[in-house]
């Protein structure tokens, strides 16, 4: 045997040369019964479940939400989980799940935990926000007067060093969750050396030295936890005067106003026999201060009177090394800085959040030992609840805004010397802990793509516009709040697409043309508490939101846009269905066949028809001259499905309960390409065009996120497998004669599932023009699945008539000169000959990141046209082949294009490779039809055996089960000229086959031999071409 066969015949029984066949006696193709949905069955409060971290003592488990894959039949019910950030899409440590399925909460946040079925890539998904009342963590901060962060460096007793000059510091805290109350008290260990405002934070360093400030702050659990830092000051110059550098010899420090007693620190070596003097100066002195830097002195300062108005004379620091330091007083009003959690700057406003309390802290500048109290001036805004002189807690009692009075006094031994009050804005304000649009959970229904909005709906049978209501939600805590939403701002990224406002009813989108655009949600406090804003992004759609199928066909039928809200089976059901579990139809069947066209359209085939033809000029009182397909639904402008299903089951599942279709059934199979009749008996049929479920002609229209079924999956089980056979009479699932695109969409359930064959309406006899033919089709980002025969077919409809003598002609360039590099990889290089593509090609076809799976024969078909010298004219050859004349050809080409991720996941048992709907035969026993039987696994076995190294490959094998993969079959028997561009492919790499069915003549077996003689006679004698994985293959069972 020099060239057998391919790996590809593999999958593609004898007849795979001649097109698609079909049969009657038809052997079951079982597979495992897929899944076809994944649920929640508890998903808290509409998809969200609200955690409080400092409350979370019972935890929830995986197995509460009750995750579970459908159907319950289903060969693979598992699933993967993963935990994204709801808002990024990123992965999240929010939550995570523990070895015995509990969930642990790590972290405030909103975590979206989204279940995906092993088998299908059906996803579910359910929001876990988690706040926390309380702190649950804390590190300290320590920043100079600029801002400027100084090092913390843990160490291993669990504090904190750092090295800092003397002067101003800011210790501080940054706790998690923002949005917690965290009250901090500081405590220096030396506090002569290092002042320290307990409740602010705010010190001084005045000397140089070992210090330390212990921060404790009581956590969400009731714990108070202490964190150290342990300070190596160094000096910022000699002297320093109050923290300050003055060796540039100058230095300003600050005083009240009204006063004579005054104290400054001052560190430096050449303090032995140092004066200070200057104006009004009564007497200064030096004393040392407590601790053990023997530098370290209190200059104590009386003055002969006090100064009254604002004033800085100068002073002089005389040190022992003769330096002369000059100092400046700067005598002032108080000016006092009102700190809390929200004005960390002492100017700003003070901001609560209703429901909760926060700590106001005072100071002045000059500092000095004032005495203050708090007042608010409206009390059913908020309400002082207790004060300790230099601070106080404040109650919110409602939203609003008032004042916070500060009553200030400065009282010396001759009483009160100064008072007065300062003021602040007081704003308590709604409080919110997240934000959250829930939409994408309620609307898409576990969709490949993102959800969609239409600017109208049906009520009582008309198309009304109005907002949709957004299921925005808010939550303080574990509280879902109501509308309406204070200090929230809605915005849309295109006002042109879509508008966003809040009402009484909630937050409403109103939807102005169609495209994608995000709504945002913002609080006008939520840099401040650390809560983040929320976005939604969806695919606003100027139509009509659809919920059954008198919706789906008004809409249509007005020129819609069409958004799914539900899922829809075309029609309606026609059956009744007994405690059996068989059905009855409810009507007669006159009744039935009526409802079934009323449901049904019909179109003329855009196949060749060149047959039907010439039996119409032999019987024109019994053969149509150009024969009609009927489709269930054609989609004539955009569809958004948000993942829901439309099913033809209604109208395509009309099989009785001895598995043999009722009279009344419109879904018949396929229109025949040729056919064969012996003693009036129709024996052999090579088929052609077939029904349609979804119909697609209309240039631009864009299917999206739809679920499209040619039946139910359950209508293929069948004694715990999935049976592809049942689909043989279902039809096209999809049909595309246009250009238009498919995407984040499943489809499923059809003789063939996807067919894209050219532009509808083309007069057969009419010069081709290929600008005005062509159609472009781009599938990207779906699931497409479940065929009896192919998952997707690519073709076109045009060709060049054959002749006797040269039954399949080449196609020629600009200068009259033939292609010859056609049923080749080589053909493939055409794609950059510009002539070519402009003049042939008629189909361009991008499959872009999609899955196909599950075929019972190949996964993709590129069919060309079928060229033997039979179909010209084999009459007096063959009675029974009656209408045989001019139907080869040469087909003009079709691109397909694969692009990115694009996975052909459709390796099957060999023993289950059924070729059966190649051929529809009566009999196969006939002994002029000996020859159409075959068995392919015994093909193929031989083939590995008897064909050398280069067919080694073609089967794999695991735990002792043979296997063979389904991948791209160039097939037709003529020249195919159809290309295949893999440029953009990032899949693994799949293997390439050059057949030719002639090889089986020298066969010692009677069966392969009769077919390697006689087949080429009716499809051609030119290759096959199959692109396919192999046991070589990383990608493998």
């Amino acid at each position: 045997m020099k060239k057998l066969v391919t790996a590809l015949i593999i999958v593609l029984p004898l007849v795979f040369l001649i097109a698609v066949f079909t049969v009657t006696n038809i052997a079951k193709i079982s597979t495992d019964i897929p899944a076809t949905s994944i649920n929640i069955t508890n998903k808290g409060d509409n998809g969200v479940f609200a955690f409080d971290i400092a409350d979370y003592t019972s935890p929830l488990f995986e197995s509460d939400l009750g995750v579970e894959v459908l159907p319950y039949v289903a060969k693979n019910r598992g699933f993967d989980l993963e935990i994204t950030d709801a808002e990024t899409g990123e992965p999240t440590d929010i939550v995570t799940k523990e070895e015995n399925g509990a969930f642990k909460l790590h972290d405030v946040g909103i975590a979206k935990l989204t279940y995906t079925s092993k088998d299908g890539g059906y996803t579910d998904s359910v929001i876990f926000n988690v706040s926390c009342s309380g702190v649950i963590s804390f590190s300290p901060t320590l920043t100079d007067g600029a801002g400027n962060e100084y090092e913390l460096t843990p160490n291993a007793d669990g504090e904190y060093e750092a090295v800092v000059p003397t002067g101003n510091l800011f210790f501080g805290g940054e706790y998690y969750p923002k949005t917690a109350t965290a009250h901090a008290h500081f405590e220096a260990d030396n506090a002569g050396a290092l002042k320290i405002n307990a409740v602010t934070g705010i010190a001084t360093a005045y000397y140089s030295g070992k210090n330390s400030v212990t921060m404790s702050v009581t956590d969400a659990f009731g714990n108070s936890v202490n964190k150290k830092i342990n300070l190596t000051v160094q000096k910022s110059g000699d002297p320093v005067v109050n923290g300050l550098d003055a060796s540039s010899v100058s230095v300003r420090l600050g005083a009240p106003l009204g006063v004579t007693s005054l104290a400054f620190r001052v560190e430096s070596e050449y303090m032995d026999g140092a004066t200070f003097g200057g104006p009004n100066l009564k007497q200064a002195t030096f004393e040392k201060a407590d601790g053990d830097n023997e530098n370290a002195h209190v200059l104590k300062i009386e003055l002969n009177s006090a100064f009254t108005s604002e004033t800085s004379p100068r002073y002089t620091l005389s040190l022992a090394d003769g330096r002369k330091i000059h100092v400046y007083i700067d005598f002032a009003d108080y000016d006092f800085n009102v700190y809390s959690t929200t004005n960390l700057t002492g100017k700003g406003d003070v901001i609560i959040l209703d429901g909760g309390q926060t700590r106001i802290a005072v100071t002045s500048t000059p500092e000095d030992d004032i005495v203050y109290s708090f007042e608010v001036e409206d009390t059913s805004i908020a309400s002082v609840l207790s004060a300790e002189n230099d601070y106080c807690f404040i109650k919110a009692n409602a939203i609003g805004e008032t004042t916070l009075v500060i009553h200030w006094s400065k009282t010396t031994a001759d009483g009160v010397v100064a008072s007065g009050t300062t003021t602040r804005r007081l704003v308590v304000a709604k409080a919110y802990s997240s934000l959250l649009f829930n939409d994408e959970q309620t609307l898409n229904k576990g969709g490949l793509g993102k959800a969609a909005i239409a600017s109208g709906t049906y009520e009582n049978g008309n198309i009304v516009y109005r907002p949709y209501v957004s299921q925005f939600v808010a939550y303080n805590g574990t509280n879902k709040l109501a509308p309406l939403f204070d200090n929230l701002t809605f915005t849309s990224s295109n006002d042109a697409i879509a508008t966003v406002e809040q009402t009484a009813n909630g937050v409403e989108i109103t939807v102005k043309a169609t495209g994608l655009v995000t709504i945002y949600a913002n609080w006008e406090y939520g840099d401040m508490f650390g809560v983040k804003g929320a976005s939604f992004t969806f695919n606003a759609v100027d139509g009509v939101t659809v919920e059954d199928y008198a919706q789906l066909a008004d809409a249509t039928n007005k020129g819609k846009k069409i958004v799914l809200s539900k899922d829809i089976y075309l029609g309606e059901n026609l059956f009744d269905v007994n405690e059996d579990g068989s059905r009855t139809p409810k009507y007669s069947d006159e009744v039935m066949l009526e409802k079934l066209q009323s449901y049904t359209g019909e179109m003329k085939t855009s196949a060749d028809y060149t047959y039907y033809r010439n039996l119409n000029a032999l019987y024109p009182d019994k053969v149509e001259n150009h024969p009609s397909v009927r489709y269930a639904f054609e989609f004539k402008d955009d569809v958004y499905g948000n993942g829901h299903v439309v099913s033809a089951e209604y109208i395509t599942n009309m099989y009785d309960s001895t598995d043999n279709l009722y009279d009344f059934a419109i879904f018949r199979g396929p229109l025949d390409f040729v056919s064969t009749s012996m003693d009036g008996i129709k024996v052999a049929a090579v088929k052609g065009q077939d029904n349609i479920s979804f119909l697609v002609r209309k240039d631009g229209v864009k299917v999206d996120n739809v679920t499209l079924k040619g039946c139910d999956d359950s209508t293929l089980y069948e004694n715990g497998e999935f049976n592809l056979s049942i689909l043989n009479n279902v039809g096209t699932t999809l049909e595309i004669m246009c250009d238009a695109s498919i995407t984040n969409s499943r489809v499923s359930n059809g003789r063939t599932v996807v067919r894209t064959f050219g532009r509808d309406g083309i007069a057969y006899d009419s010069a081709v023009n290929v600008p005005t033919e062509k159609i472009n089709v781009l599938i990207e980002a779906c699931v497409l699945s479940n065929a009896r025969e192919f998952i997707l077919k690519v073709g076109t409809n045009r060709y060049v008539s054959g002749t006797e003598d040269n039954p399949s002609p080449y196609l020629k360039d600009r200068n009259g000169n033939a292609y010859t590099n056609c049923n080749s990889s080589a053909c493939d290089d055409y794609i950059n000959d510009e002539y070519f593509v402009n003049t042939y090609v008629l189909s361009d076809i991008t499959l872009k990141d999609s899955t196909l799976k599950s075929s019972g024969l190949f996964t993709i078909g590129v069919e060309s046209h079928f060229a033997g010298g039979m179909l010209m004219g084999a009459n007096s050859v063959f009675k029974s082949l009656e209408g045989w004349t001019n139907l080869a050809a040469t087909s003009y080409p079709a691109v397909l294009r694969l692009v990115g991720n694009v996975e052909l996941a459709d390796w099957k048992q060999l023993s289950l490779v059924d070729s059966s709907t190649l051929i529809e035969t009566q009999t196969n026993n006939h002994s002029n039809l000996s020859f159409l039987t075959l068995d392919i696994a015994e093909m193929l076995r031989a083939v590995k055996a008897n064909g050398g190294d280069e067919y080694k490959n073609i089967i794999a094998t695991k735990n002792d089960t043979e296997y063979v993969h389904g991948g791209i079959a160039f097939y037709g028997g003529g020249k195919n000229y159809s290309l295949l561009d893999m440029s953009g492919y990032t899949f693994e790499k799949m293997n390439t086959y050059n057949v030719n069915i002639g090889a089986l003549a020298s066969s010692s077996n009677d069966t392969l031999s009769a077919q390697g003689r006689y087949l080429p006679l009716a499809a051609g004698y030119e290759d096959f071409r199959f692109v396919m994985f192999d046991a070589s293959s990383n990608y493998r069972i």
